[in-house]
């Protein structure tokens, strides 16, 4: 609890954003719709080694929210969940370290690689 001189109130840290945004992903109302709308989400993700708490809850979400690692650094899911990690990119001010794309074609070779690492 933070006193600012005229009323208390509660500041959420990075630590506390990234926790809230797992328990969204556990919560029942995290569903998301089991009919494919088409659309590919892929996440580059590059966080480096001074930043390995950080790079490794990321990793944690995108694995909870059932994004597929098809590359040391690149995350792809066909679930819209898009704007949850805009969202973690913006609280946490990740302006080059997170990309996020969201597309409807897919070459064939990561198509297959996707199609693999499911398996």
């Amino acid at each position: 609890m933070l006193d600012s001189g005229r009323e208390n109130y509660v500041r959420l840290t990075k630590k506390g954003k990234t926790k809230l945004d797992t328990i969204r992903l556990l919560g029942e109302d995290a569903l998301v719709p089991q009919t494919w709308d088409g659309f590919w989400r892929i996440i580059i993700l590059d966080l480096p080694e001074e930043r390995k708490s950080e790079r490794e809850a990321l990793r944690y979400l995108l694995k909870r929210a059932n994004f597929v690692c098809i590359k040391n650094t690149v995350w792809i899911s066909p679930h819209p969940y898009e704007n949850l990690f805009m969202n973690i990119k913006k609280d946490l001010g990740f302006t080059a370290e997170l990309m996020i794309l969201v597309t409807d074609k897919l070459d064939e070779e990561t198509k297959k690689a996707f199609l693999e690492a499911v398996r």
